[in-house]
């Protein structure tokens, strides 16, 4: 179905969107991608780290223990968590750069744990890979752990036998 809307979009507007609609605006739409991050370098180049656009990144950093949870969509993890990613990645904060202009990681957490499950087989080069280099490498987070259940939407397998099996595994069941 095709929708030709005014922006702001109305809630009930947005209700009625399904997926393959096209919808077509009209109106003043404000995007903050290019000012934001104008803004944002602007205040790692001055040092001031402090204001609340780094909010996240303080809090990433400060962890004792990082856990992420993520299906495993599409050979990675959905682009929700690439884009809080880089929300976090603040230079001065969660990494810096040494003598040599290699990053050197400024997290507290000794250990990152990566919760994913997936439908059918898992190729941990791309989403875990992704987040484990970051961990050790950017953020020095010397540890990394991955929790996996996989192969939940294969015909014949028992979905519940499989989470229990992980959880058992990495001791997360109750005694």
């Amino acid at each position: 179905m095709e929708y030709r809307l005014t922006a702001p979009m109305t809630r009930e507007q947005a209700r009625q969107l399904r997926c393959g609609d096209t919808v077509l605006f009209t109106g003043t739409i404000y995007t903050a991608r290019d000012a934001a991050h104008k803004r944002l370098v602007e205040l790692l180049d001055r040092g001031e780290l402090d204001g609340e656009i780094f909010r996240y990144s303080h809090q990433f950093a400060a962890a004792d223990r990082i856990v992420i949870a993520a299906p495993y969509w599409d050979l990675s993890f959905p682009a929700q968590l690439k884009i809080y990613i880089e929300n976090i990645y603040a230079t001065g904060i969660v990494t810096r750069y040494g003598a040599d202009g290699r990053p050197e990681g400024m997290c507290r957490a000794e250990e990152l744990i990566y919760v994913t499950t997936s439908g059918g087989p898992f190729d941990g080069r791309f989403g875990y890979g992704y987040v484990k280099a970051l961990a050790e490498d950017y953020f020095g987070i010397p540890a990394t752990r991955l929790l996996l259940a996989e192969g939940l939407d294969i015909r014949g397998n028992d979905p519940e036998a499989i989470l229990q099996k992980v959880m058992a595994e990495n001791g997360l069941t109750e005694a």
